[in-house]
């Protein structure tokens, strides 16, 4: 097997041994069908370049999933996994998945398409799919189609697709229905507040004109970002698509009218394709454009009869341009007054032009002009293009341009139509090109035309000092390019690469004698040896190939670098290789920095001016080494900063802050763009500070966070239809019901916050929401009286409560909950206990537990207890809980402020059910030895059957350790293969 091997394909009936797989283990693209054993796929190999791979597992494979986990542990390198299950018998059956160690490195770092073709939905398949999905942080592929079927692997999944910020609905040739009958349902089930993504193309198989205005205008109000739009059928969009703020790239593309009202603004309109769409009337692209006053790169497909004669490009910030008119549009002018333009692309076989105005920034210029009417571009029109560092022309005949100077032109490429005149304008382009180093020559339809070739008076400079790479396709090895070619090998003194190709259609015979010409022509530049001469199939070249692209590469990079501004007097190669990477990435990177250094980048260069001002997360936050607050940069900062959409704002001030700032400038800015995450912390003002109204109205905040000197004032009506997460740390309230208005406001809140202190003007504290499935309530005032906690929320999953003032406390069925952390003060009674009875895992601090001998805790797998100093029966109340959880796995007591009181103990008539069958692991933190804990110790150790791991603390002298543990160790145990661990210390798995 050759060793470094990049692809395979493997269909065989019979089990690969180890060594035929180790044989593949240098692959990057592998097709394997997976058959009937389970060590199909050795752990041993590794596929470290496995880049694509694709399986299908055989009916006779009851093992194959498992294998699939082995690959996935071996091939760090994977980016695409493609599974075909076509294949599997349905009732099969295999053992368990074996549990992974840790997560594999390709779904942890690489993984970014994951298919599956024929998904059974058996028990094994569903836990594959779930660990992937789970997993894959770089996952960026999977059709819209796939995600909604993941809402039936579990409750869990049930709605994370609607949530799913990039929607993609394409109709596929090998879909029998259009993905239209899918479409409108789901966009309606979606619930996202912020589209990134949305891509929409029907095919010939929708049946109907479909309702296209009303996804549009979804995704507006949802501040859509990337929108793509292609249709068969004729369909006008709505008005609101030509104001939307937040659109930073558009296609359209297809039957699309384009009908742009007046006003019309764009304002983070970045990217725009217009693709054969039809306009209502001759200004309404005009107005389309002159609307987009940031936009950055235009792409212009015309037909025939859209509508539009003359085509004008008006963009001052303009800087790539790509236009192309097809072969039936007829001669359509094109006028272009872009000064910003740094690449201009132009296909157009009618040559019909009208003007390019103004282009003194150009670098790259592509023209591709065929056409029968005998256009043939002027010295005017080849001048638009004298500033450019790479020229490629596509020309009828090439313009007599002696009186232009392409001072710049670093790369040319020349590709010629049934021309018999190019070879003197191509000399005089060549005169007038002083550095020049790539020279490119495309005659595959040139005819075969008689040529005219006279040897000028006077080599070019650029052959005599710069001219390094020089190419020729379809060389044809007549007269007067022999002549042509022998001149340009005899007069380039640095040429480095020479690469001529001939006819596909040319005889062996005559390709060998084109060879032994051109390597018996004089050569002026030593680095060309007539030893280095290979033929390749259809090719004769000098060097090699790799060597020329990378030359011409490194021409490219370093126009790059002078196209942008800097001088043509430095000749070093561009080595900024991270300015090169695209502004999502720069500025997601920016945004892990603090923001003073993210803005100090602008000073870096020109490209990394703005940068800054793109990002999505702003974080303020005072440092304790700054000497100034960071308030004296935010407010100016937040006045430059340009992006339409803000993902998180976080403001924290400390006591640095001088004066008390305006902060509700700052949130009205930041509702305005659409902010989806805001954290604001006031410590350092001196007064409360008003919030504006916007901000609880806020259609896209999904996570809200106010702490310290922040004044809630809740107006009517309220609405935060995205909200899911809600922090109020030591926050003022305007009055009673203030946060009732608050939390009312929030229909789908799953995670509530809440920290109460002195003087907060609330003396009730009400939660009900039928959403909330996380809760965390603090009250630190330990002097106030008449105060009261109330909740109602019948979906909570996790309740935790920390209260020192004793407040009154009134809770209502929870029977989904699962986690409740309770620590309070006050002596609740029996009913206050019976609101957990639902729990699987309980933290009790309280000063009494109250006596629960009718409290069922049927679903209790672990507890922890920490009795307070006064409560002199909690032995009792603790055996009382172990016979009412009958299936209680883990036990843990704390009894770090338990004091020198008396405990009462007395054993019990029965033994609890969980001691005998269920009770694995028994911790005790501040184990003091006294006579009615050793009892009740003894108990324990000597009824639990299935215990595993007892871990004890104390807080005594060496000596006193030592006698503790041989006391210890001298008790029964019921479970002999128990682990006892006695220490000092000894941490728990929940501590508070």
């Amino acid at each position: 097997m050759p060793p470094c091997l990049d692809m395979a394909k493997v269909f065989t009936y019979s089990h690969p041994s180890d060594m035929f797989l180790t044989s593949l283990s240098s692959v990057m693209y592998l097709n394997l069908i997976m058959v009937d054993e389970t060590d199909a796929i050795c752990t041993a190999i590794s596929f470290s370049r496995l880049i694509e791979c694709k399986l299908y597992p055989y009916e006779e494979s009851d093992y194959w999933v498992r294998s699939v986990i082995r690959l996935l542990d071996i091939s760090p390198k994977l980016e695409v996994l493609m599974i075909d299950s076509d294949f599997i018998d349905d009732e099969s059956e295999s053992e368990d998945l074996p549990l992974w160690h840790s997560v594999p490195e390709c779904l942890s770092s690489r993984l970014e398409i994951f298919e599956w073709e024929d998904y059974g939905g058996t028990r094994e398949e569903k836990k594959l799919m779930t660990y992937i999905l789970e997993n894959s942080n770089c996952l960026k592929t999977i059709p819209i189609v796939d995600a909604v079927k993941t809402m039936l692997l579990s409750k869990r999944w049930r709605f994370v697709w609607t949530m799913v910020p990039k929607l993609d609905y394409t109709d596929s040739y090998k879909d029998e229905k259009s993905v239209w009958y899918f479409l409108d349902k789901s966009l309606q089930q979606h619930k996202a507040p912020v589209l990134e993504r949305l891509h929409i193309r029907l095919g010939e198989q929708c049946p109907v004109d479909a309702d296209v205005g009303k996804w549009v205008l979804d995704a507006v109000n949802r501040y859509v970002q990337y929108l793509y739009l292609d249709f068969k059928n004729p369909t006008s969009l709505p008005k609101s698509l030509y104001t939307c703020k937040t659109l930073v790239q558009l296609t359209l593309s297809g039957n699309i009218l384009v009908d742009v009202p007046s006003p019309v603004c764009l304002p983070s309109l970045r990217y725009l394709c217009l693709h054969h769409v039809d306009y209502k009337d001759q200004d309404s692209h005009v107005r389309l454009l002159s609307s987009c006053t940031v936009l950055k790169d235009l792409v212009v497909f015309r037909k025939m009869d859209d509508n539009v004669t003359s085509f004008c490009v008006k963009v001052p910030s303009l800087k790539k341009l790509t236009y192309n008119q097809s072969n039936d549009s007829g001669r359509l002018p094109l006028v272009i007054d872009s000064p910003g333009l740094h690449y201009l692309k132009i296909v157009d076989p009618f040559g019909d032009y009208g003007s390019v105005l103004n282009t003194p920034r150009l670098v790259v210029a592509d023209v591709d002009v065929v056409t029968s009417f005998g256009f043939h571009p002027n010295d005017k029109f080849l001048t638009s293009f004298s500033s450019v560092m790479s020229l490629h022309l596509i020309l009828t005949n090439v313009a007599c341009c002696s009186a232009i100077n392409f001072s710049r032109l670093r790369v040319f490429t020349l590709r010629l139509y049934r021309s018999e005149y190019w070879l003197e304008p191509l000399m005089l382009l060549l005169h007038n090109s002083p550095k020049l180093k790539v020279l490119k020559i495309n005659s595959n339809i040139s005819g075969d035309l008689s040529l005219s070739w006279n040897q000028p008076s006077s080599v070019p400079l650029c052959l005599v000092t710069h001219l390094e790479i020089f190419e020729w396709k379809e060389y044809k090895g007549r007269s007067e390019e022999k002549q042509f070619l022998a001149y340009i090998l005899a007069n380039s003194k640095c040429l480095k690469t020479a690469r001529i190709s001939t006819r596909p259609s040319c005889e062996i015979n005559e390709k060998q004698k084109m060879k032994n010409d051109i390597v018996s022509m004089y050569k002026a530049s030593s680095q060309l040896m007539d030893d280095t001469v290979e033929q390749k199939g259809l090719e004769l070249g000098f060097v090699d190939l790799a060597r020329a692209r990378f030359l011409e590469g490194k021409y490219l990079k370093k126009m790059q670098l002078e196209g942008s501004g800097n001088s043509l007097k430095h000749e070093k190669v561009c080595e900024d290789r991270i300015s090169t990477l695209p502004d999502d990435l720069l500025t997601h990177i920016l945004s892990q920095i603090p923001i003073v250094d993210a803005v100090n980048t602008a000073f870096i260069s020109k490209r990394w001016r703005f940068l800054w001002s793109m990002m999505r997360k702003l974080d303020y936050t005072d440092r304790y080494k700054d000497k100034k607050s960071v308030w004296y940069f935010l407010d100016k900062s937040l006045q430059l900063h340009k992006a339409p959409l803000l993902e998180s704002l976080s403001i924290h001030l400390e006591k640095r802050c001088p004066v008390d700032p305006n902060v509700g400038k700052w949130v009205s800015e930041s509702v305005n763009r659409c902010v989806q995450a805001l954290k604001l912390d006031l410590y350092a003002l001196s007064q409360p500070q008003f919030l504006p109204a916007c901000l609880y109205t806020c259609k896209t905040l999904v996570s809200l966070s106010l702490s310290n000197q922040i004044l809630v004032d809740v107006p009517s009506p309220a609405c935060l239809p995205s909200l899911q997460s809600l922090e109020l740390i030591f926050v003022v309230y305007r009055d009673q019901d203030s946060h009732v208005r608050l939390l009312s406001s929030c229909p789908v809140l799953k995670v509530l916050n809440v920290v109460r202190d002195t003087q907060d003007n609330l003396t009730s504290f009400t939660v009900k929401l039928p959403s909330l499935q996380r809760l965390s309530y603090k009250d630190y005032d330990s002097g106030g009286v008449g105060r009261s906690l109330v909740i109602d929320s019948p979906g909570l999953r996790y309740l935790k409560i920390h209260d020192i003032l004793k407040d009154n406390c009134t809770i209502y069925d929870m029977p989904r909950l699962d986690v409740a952390f309770v620590n309070v003060d006050s002596h609740q009674n029996y009913k206050f206990l019976t609101c957990f009875s639902s729990v699987m895992f309980l933290y009790v601090g309280m000063p009494k537990v109250p006596f629960c001998s009718d409290i069922n805790f049927s679903r209790l797998i672990e507890l922890k207890l920490s009795p307070h100093y006064s409560d002199t029966h909690w032995l009792e109340s603790l055996m009382h809980l172990l016979h009412n959880s009958p299936i209680l796995k883990v036990l843990m007591i704390n009894s770090v402020i338990s004091w020198n009181f008396p405990k009462w103990w007395n054993e019990p008539s029965s033994v609890p059910e969980c001691l005998l069958s269920h009770l694995e692991i028994f911790e005790w933190k501040i184990y003091r030895g006294r006579s009615e804990e050793k009892q009740f110790l003894a108990y324990i150790l000597a009824n639990s059957k299935c215990l595993k791991t007892v871990g004890i603390s104390s807080k005594v002298d060496v000596d006193g350790l030592e006698k503790k543990q041989k006391e210890l160790e001298c008790m029964y145990r019921a479970s002999p293969s128990s682990q006892l661990m006695f220490s000092p210390q000894l941490r728990g798995r929940y501590e508070d």
